[in-house]
């Protein structure tokens, strides 16, 4: 009784968490790790504002393993809709985005988002990331402040480094597993997300 009790929780949390269904595609010249320098990881955030969709998540993790910002355009439009609903009238996976990425005080606070929709505040938003500074965009009362949690702040030399990698998951269409679940073959081509991992060394 315990054991199927067991297996029935750890199949409900497992549907739970989305990531789950993403698969990965397989090998690519992306999945390439190496290690680069901020002169790498710049242009690959401003290359970020060009995609029109949500296709690229771009991640900046610290020496520690700790998330310390997230670009991710689907991301930020859920925080940017939720907070300014005035029915506050929310469905279980925007209430779990909001706590991740729109908390006051921490690391991964979005300042409601304030920038989308416009590239112009977008880029503002990067360059007060980069650079470390408060700015207010658009008609936001509330100042996109980074000047504790900034990219030049994890650069402590010349030298630093950041490990860069890539993973590409197909997020929807039909994938069906082989019997050995060794492989997956894609029935119906979906879209797919590219998350790139920048991670100080």
């Amino acid at each position: 009784m315990f054991n199927q009790a067991k297996f029935t929780m750890d199949n409900v949390l497992f549907s739970v968490d989305e990531t789950n269904y993403y698969q990965h595609v397989g090998a690519t010249d992306l999945n390439v790790t190496r290690n680069v320098g901020i002169d790498t990881i710049i242009p690959t955030l401003y290359t970020y504002i060009t995609t029109t969709d949500d296709s690229i998540r771009i991640n900046i993790v610290d020496k520690n393993d700790k998330l310390k910002q997230v670009f991710d355009s689907e991301i930020e439009g859920v925080v940017s809709e939720c907070a300014n609903r005035v029915d506050n009238v929310l469905e279980p996976e925007q209430i779990k985005i909001l706590n991740r990425y729109n908390e006051k005080g921490t690391d991964l606070y979005m300042f409601d988002a304030a920038w989308v929709g416009n590239n112009a505040w977008t880029i503002d938003r990067i360059n007060a990331y980069v650079y470390g500074y408060s700015i207010k965009v658009g008609e936001s009362i509330i100042a996109l402040n980074y000047e504790d949690n900034n990219l030049l702040g994890l650069v402590e030399n010349e030298d630093t480094k950041f490990e860069e990698s890539y993973v590409e998951y197909q997020k929807d269409g039909i994938i069906y597993w082989n019997d050995e679940h060794t492989e997956s073959i894609v029935v119906t081509e979906g879209s797919t997300k590219t998350i790139i991992t920048y991670k100080q060394k």
